[in-house]
């Protein structure tokens, strides 16, 4: 949420997921729930099924359009609330 000009409150509108990006994002959020961490670059790769640079290109472009965050040095990724569409 950011406060407009006017005083108002208003939502950033993140930009449109593409298919493999929402199911990048799905595989994240259910390895999660049924592991309690989320899964490495290599073990979404494994999954799907797609090369892993392909996967790495799929999450930086979810971090681009600010759907999902990592940090430094970490293999896991974090799935930001509130990123599906309602």
């Amino acid at each position: 949420m950011i406060t407009t000009s006017k005083g108002r409150k208003a939502r950033l509108r993140r930009p449109d997921l593409t298919e493999v990006e929402k199911t990048v994002i799905n595989v994240i959020e259910e390895f999660y729930y049924l592991n309690g961490l989320p899964p490495t670059e290599r073990e979404i790769a494994l999954i799907l099924d797609f090369s892993n640079g392909y996967i790495h290109q799929i999450i930086h472009s979810c971090i681009n359009k600010g759907y999902i965050s990592h940090r430094e040095g970490k293999s896991r990724w974090h799935i930001y609330k509130g990123s599906k569409e309602e």
